[in-house]
């Protein structure tokens, strides 16, 4: 099994709401609580409305653990009627699904990745961000997700496509959960949303011809990249690759870890996400 790593960032608006519900507690248990609420939420994507749920919730010790996230599909079933000895063929409901890790200390979760059931894994994402962010927001609160991804690979495009560059864009969520490790980053995002009641920046730079120069001796890329790995927001490369204009993203390079998964009990994923934190260094 692959698991996908994501961040989960909880944002306050600057300016409070005058009508705003009370939780006491962190924002990562209100969400735990709003997910196991009706949790059913509907999308539409290429013009087709998909219906997606969430179940089979596990705790421990009142901790929310794991869950499964899953899709209505519809399909065609063949039967047999005995009666008038016909075949038929009728609609029949499948909902495939896919494993959910949540890890309340570290704002994590992970995401089985299973390409018969979603094919971008960034939709699972997509949804859980939508449908917290429906009910955060009578809290006051919302939240964002993205991948945790390698900065390596940021630099290897960098250093890949030296001198066939065309933009790199930055979209930055405001923190609230990472430490002094980016702190640069962090005091620029809490100045800008004092500033602006801003919940993410975005920032690009471009040059039409392909002769972007990024150095990683710059101390602002450096940081902003630094942020994105951790989980805080995502970066865009448009390159040069063999004559086509080329986007390169972190989304495509989430952090990722094979490993097997025993049974679905609280017992087997809490040694699991043990193994994995340590596996990817996120602990």
């Amino acid at each position: 099994m692959v698991f996908y790593a994501a961040s989960l960032s909880f944002n306050k608006p600057f300016q409070k709401s005058l009508q705003k519900k009370d939780f006491e507690g962190e924002p990562i248990i209100l969400a735990e609580k709003l997910l196991v609420e009706k949790a059913e939420y509907i999308k539409y994507k290429n013009k087709k409305m998909l219906n997606m749920y969430v179940g089979n919730f596990l705790w421990d010790n009142e901790k929310l653990i794991a869950f499964r996230v899953g899709k209505e599909k519809k399909r065609k079933k063949n039967i047999y009627s005995e009666s008038n000895m016909e075949f038929r063929r009728i609609d029949d409901e499948d909902y495939p699904n896919v494993i959910i890790l949540w890890v309340r200390e570290e704002q994590l979760i992970f995401i089985e990745k299973n390409t018969t059931v979603f094919q971008d894994s960034e939709l699972v994402i997509r949804f859980l961000e939508n449908y917290l962010n429906q009910r955060l927001r009578e809290y006051d609160l919302s939240i964002a997700i993205e991948f945790v991804s390698d900065e390596r690979i940021f630099w290897d495009y960098v250093s890949e496509y030296h001198g066939r560059i065309y933009a790199l864009e930055f979209n930055l969520h405001m923190p609230n959960f990472f430490g002094d490790a980016h702190k640069p980053v962090k005091e620029l995002l809490e100045s800008i949303k004092s500033s602006y009641n801003a919940e993410e920046l975005n920032s690009s730079i471009v040059n039409e011809n392909g002769r972007l120069q990024i150095s990683e001796n710059d101390s602002r890329i450096k940081n902003f990249v630094s942020w994105v790995g951790a989980g805080g927001g995502t970066w865009d490369l448009t390159v040069d690759q063999e004559g086509k204009k080329t986007q390169k993203k972190s989304t495509d390079n989430a952090k990722s870890v094979s490993d097997g998964l025993e049974n679905y009990t609280a017992e087997a994923i809490k040694k699991f996400v043990d193994i994995i934190l340590h596996k990817l260094d996120l602990k």
